[in-house]
C-alpha cells in the first residue's frame, strides 16, 4: 500500500500543470462519455461525433471484459489465472467489503499519516469528492 499512496503523492503535487489530467474510476463509471470527452478536450483530440458512440462503448467495462487478454494489466505477463478476474464485477467501493477490519484500520492510519486530507478525499471518492485541480 505504501508504494501506491507514495505514487499518488508524486503526481498530486502537479495537479495543478494544464497537461496533467485526473481520471478517476468512479468518475468514469458515472460519467464515461464526459470523462473521455474532458480527457478529449484536455489532449486538443477533437471528437468525432459519428465514431463517438462505438468509443464510449469501447472504453466501457465490458468491452474490456470480453478484450481481458488484451485490456486486464500485465495480461501479457500471465500474472492473472485468467484475465477476466481483472475485470470480475466492476463495483466501486469493493475493497471496503474485501478488507477485513484490521486491514481496514491499518489503511485509515497509514492513509491519514501520509497523505494530505484532499489527496485521500480524491482517492477514495474521485472528482464528486475533490476536484484536483480546484484545490
Amino acid at each position: 500500500m505504501g508504494s501506491i499512496l507514495y505514487l499518488s503523492q508524486t503526481y498530486w503535487k502537479f495537479r495543478h500543470l494544464p497537461n496533467i489530467v485526473f481520471l478517476h474510476y468512479r468518475d468514469l463509471s458515472e460519467n464515461l462519455d464526459g470523462e473521455m470527452r474532458r480527457l478529449s478536450r484536455a489532449l486538443d483530440i477533437a471528437v468525432d461525433e459519428t465514431k463517438w458512440p462505438a468509443l464510449v462503448e469501447a472504453a466501457g467495462f465490458n468491452a474490456m471484459k470480453e478484450h481481458a487478454d488484451e485490456a486486464a494489466p500485465a495480461a501479457h505477463l500471465g500474472e492473472w489465472a485468467n484475465n477476466r478476474d481483472f475485470f470480475r464485477k466492476a463495483r466501486r467501493g469493493e475493497w471496503r467489503e474485501v478488507l477485513s477490519a484490521e486491514s481496514k484500520a491499518l489503511y485509515e492510519k497509514i492513509a491519514t499519516e501520509r497523505l494530505e486530507p484532499k489527496l485521500k478525499s480524491w482517492l477514495e471518492g474521485g472528482r464528486a469528492a475533490v476536484d484536483p485541480k480546484a484545490v
